[in-house]
């Protein structure tokens, strides 16, 4: 993969041959590295080919490269003017079988060089004149010929355009044999190079990579659960009571052997959930390792530590829809936005986007949304967050079946990577306000997701281009500056 001005060829030029290429190498109008210019190549027996080849031998050792035919250098002899090509063009009865000459090419050679080759016209001068360009891929081995490149001159004259396992290289503008440096360079070439083509048949690069997770560690676990008789047994009796204490209910109890079960301190009197009890005072509490280490008694631990988190959220000023187990942040009407520190600088997620959904053929709210829940791992419990979307009519009001959930998959589907360990960070920062989530006093999440580095990841992981234009298009970030996250309407009509 040939480095030239920080670009490299073959990640660079996705079509070879395509017209922005030829349009480039037309105008650029001096070789380099990676161009040369010829007024034409003839590929009969006992013709100069061989000097043609040896170019083809210098590229494909180099990583890759372009050879533009129709073009001849300005005679002048002024410098200035003698170093730009003349655009004369190639006669009308021109023409190259692109698989002859890929043959011709492979007769010398020991490793298959692979070519693209087109021939187009371009108006000059206002004069329509044909063009050929021919590309030669980086190889993914030493190329060098396997016999003497031996041609006639034009007076008849037996000439050499090589020996046979002379290795090629480009330097500057010229094909010449490679030094001893020059060969380990190409060795090392080659290693990046089978290494791009081993990506696209499914193979890892070399090359180290930090994986995170959407996974967080549990720092602290509650370290006992509560038991008392309870005073009501029905639901909504429940939820009733907790209405006199709490502008929000969840239930953070469960049920066990006619006994409420809950992290909640069930003997403090301004705690909401002691009004669930007869009697605060004949509260006893067990060990939650105890109840971990059973089956029934763990599902149970286990499903209270899942109310807890849903209750954080809620407390954070989140709604949580019961039927399909999301939380999110609900919006009066209107389009709503939050500022948090984002992985890049400081942002504005829009959590609440008022739009027309053509499936529903309604106004909607559309809500970034989360799923929470406590996983166990090796012994280790980790809060689990999957990033989603709910549908609202009014902002609070949750959509749910299967039309909604054809919107949903429509948003999610291009979620990938930074995006969506951007969404994860954002919720992580909003349960525990930026810093380690406390949902109680001895019961404490990390805000830092669980990572591991590789080392398999990809290399060009980034295209080139994209990179290219990320730098050039570079412009320092304002520290305080506050930007509004994209969003996705591609379902909107």
């Amino acid at each position: 993969m040939s480095d030239f001005n920080g670009v490299r060829i073959n990640d660079e030029l996705i079509d070879p041959t395509g017209d922005y290429v030829k349009n480039y190498m037309f105008y650029l109008q001096k070789e380099t590295a990676f161009l040369d210019y010829k007024k034409k190549i003839n590929i009969e027996k006992n013709s100069d080919f061989p000097k043609f080849v040896k170019d083809v031998f210098a590229f494909a050792n180099y990583g890759g490269g372009f050879v533009f035919l129709g073009i001849e250098e300005n005679p002048h002899l002024d410098p200035d003017v003698k170093s730009k090509f003349l655009p004369t063009g190639l006669s009308s009865d021109f023409h190259i079988d692109q698989a002859t000459l890929q043959e011709k090419i492979n007769s010398y050679s020991n490793t298959t060089l692979r070519i693209d080759y087109d021939e187009f016209y371009k108006t000059v001068e206002d004069e329509n004149r044909k063009f050929a360009i021919i590309y030669i891929h980086p190889s993914t081995e030493i190329a060098k010929p396997t016999k003497d490149g031996e041609y006639a001159d034009e007076e008849g004259t037996k000439r050499s355009a090589f020996k046979k396992d002379t290795i090629f290289v480009r330097r500057i503008t010229q094909s010449i044999p490679a030094s001893a440096l020059e060969v380990e360079w190409i060795k090392n070439r080659i290693i990046e190079e089978n290494y791009r083509i081993s990506v696209l048949s499914g193979e890892p690069d070399k090359v180290t990579e930090i994986l995170f997770a959407n996974l967080f560690e549990v720092k602290k676990l509650p370290s006992k659960l509560f038991i008392g008789t309870p005073k009501f047994f029905n639901s909504e009796e429940v939820f009733d009571e907790l209405k006199k204490h709490m502008r929000y209910p969840i239930d953070r109890i469960r049920y066990y052997e006619n006994k409420i079960v809950t992290f909640q301190n069930l003997t403090d009197k301004n705690n909401p959930y002691s009004n669930l009890v007869v009697d605060p005072t004949s509260v006893y509490h067990e060990s939650t390792s105890v109840w971990l280490s059973g089956f029934d008694k763990r599902n149970i631990a286990v499903s209270l530590l899942n109310k807890e988190i849903i209750g954080k959220g809620i407390d954070q000023g989140m709604r949580f829809h019961k039927k399909t187990s999301k939380l999110f942040f609900p919006s009066d009407n209107q389009k709503r936005q939050m500022s948090w520190p984002s992985k890049f600088r400081a942002a504005r997620r829009t959590v609440a986007n008022p739009l027309y959904a053509s499936q529903l053929k309604s106004k909607v709210f559309i809500h970034p949304a989360i799923k929470v829940s406590f996983e166990d791992i090796s012994s280790k419990f980790f809060l689990q967050l999957n990033p989603t979307f709910v549908i609202t009519i009014d902002g609070k009001q949750v959509l749910s079946g299967l039309r909604e959930g054809t919107i949903i998959t429509k948003l999610s589907y291009n979620k990938y990577n930074d995006s969506h360990l951007n969404n994860v960070l954002f919720w992580i920062n909003k349960l525990g306000n930026g810093e380690d989530v406390v949902i109680l006093e001895d019961f404490i999440v990390s805000s830092e997701p669980i990572n591991i580095s590789v080392d398999h990841g990809i290399s060009w992981d980034i295209p080139t281009t994209e990179l290219k234009s990320m730098i050039e298009n570079y412009k320092p970030e304002i520290e305080d500056d506050v930007v509004e996250e994209e969003q996705n309407d591609e379902f909107i009509v």
